[in-house]
């Protein structure tokens, strides 16, 4: 995490997006775009807050929570990221076993197709010998 936040410290980047899966569900993963650095405040309608006392000041409490904000933030796109990989194998894996499935029905259906025509030349052979003979 030192990589994302120090760079940004040190004024060598003015800001830091994250570019990464969000999970929808197992079949949807949606790309999105957010800014990790600087922190933005939440959009709120009121404008008229009212003040409150914090300990420690605010900006050191800033400071203290800034990196947890960004390392939570981290963290849910990995976990994101995961959730939507999990779900994609989870995909692939059914309609691979659903490719095989059909396939199975296929040659079991050729095999006895074949065994069946094998059976029939068999007893035409048969029958054809038994005709000679009379």
């Amino acid at each position: 995490m030192d990589g994302v936040v120090q760079p940004f410290i040190d004024g060598a980047v003015s800001n830091v997006v994250l570019v990464n899966n969000r999970f929808v569900n197992a079949l949807t993963q949606l790309t999105q775009t957010s800014q990790l650095l600087p922190l933005s405040a939440s959009s709120d309608s009121s404008n008229n807050l009212v003040p409150f006392l914090t300990e420690p000041d605010p900006e050191a409490l800033l400071k203290s929570l800034a990196p947890r904000i960004v390392e939570a933030m981290l963290e849910s796109a990995v976990l994101d990221s995961l959730a939507g990989e999990h779900g994609a194998r989870m995909t692939a894996m059914d309609s691979a076993t659903t490719n095989a499935s059909e396939m199975i029905q296929k040659l079991t259906l050729t095999y006895n197709r074949a065994r069946q025509a094998a059976i029939t030349s068999e007893l035409l052979d048969i029958v054809n010998g038994a005709n000679s003979i009379d």
